[in-house]
């Protein structure tokens, strides 16, 4: 899949955040599941989240080497990572399996992240607990926290589209929200 490059804003509806407060993950490589009880509003329909899950590095497109890891560049710019927080259709399809597939089936808020200087306190939640994994399918409990911290201070201002999948089989059963601001975590937070 080619890179995903955002030029333009439209506006379609305002975002909600609903319940997005404690909770407990396991996590299998960078994928934490989330409680059935977390969701998205102000869509066309209710969301439920499914899982988080995050992808940083370099990455070639097209034969082209990049230097970021994220999914999505804004007006060609790539971004260190990306965090996705997964939704799917609950008001349509019983299960995210099913919902996939499926137009309007699946909702994503991706945040770009930046590095800098300064350690974010939100995502160190989730990155001390990413040396404990040793092997693929290993999970690791990780202890409660705000999973709207993880999110950029200004939630009024995105990016929407409908689109695919990032990685395959790439159906083209997203709504995707995508943050115009980023979030900082400092260089030693992405190394580990």
């Amino acid at each position: 899949m080619g890179e995903i490059n955002i030029m333009d804003l439209v506006e379609l509806w305002t975002i909600q955040l609903i319940l997005f407060c404690q909770w407990m993950v396991c996590a299998s490589a960078v994928e934490m599941s989330l409680p059935g009880w977390m969701g998205v509003g102000g869509l066309p329909w209710h969301f439920t989240a499914t899982q988080l899950h995050l992808h940083w590095g370099s990455s070639e497109v097209n034969g082209v080497a990049r230097t970021g890891g994220s999914e999505h560049t804004i007006d060609g710019h790539c971004s260190a990572a990306e965090l996705h927080i997964v939704h799917y259709n609950s008001d349509v399809y019983p299960n995210i399996s099913t919902a996939r597939t499926e137009r309007n089936g699946l909702a994503v808020l991706g945040v770009l992240i930046e590095t800098g200087d300064e350690t974010n306190s939100a995502f160190a939640n989730i990155f001390n607990y990413l040396g404990r994994i040793r092997y693929k399918g290993q999970r690791v409990s990780i202890p409660a926290f705000d999973v709207g911290s993880l999110l950029p201070n200004d939630l009024g201002r995105f990016f929407r589209y409908n689109g695919s999948l990032t990685t395959p089989p790439c159906y083209q059963s997203v709504l995707w929200t995508v943050f115009s601001e980023k979030v900082k975590v400092s260089h030693a937070q992405v190394r580990e």
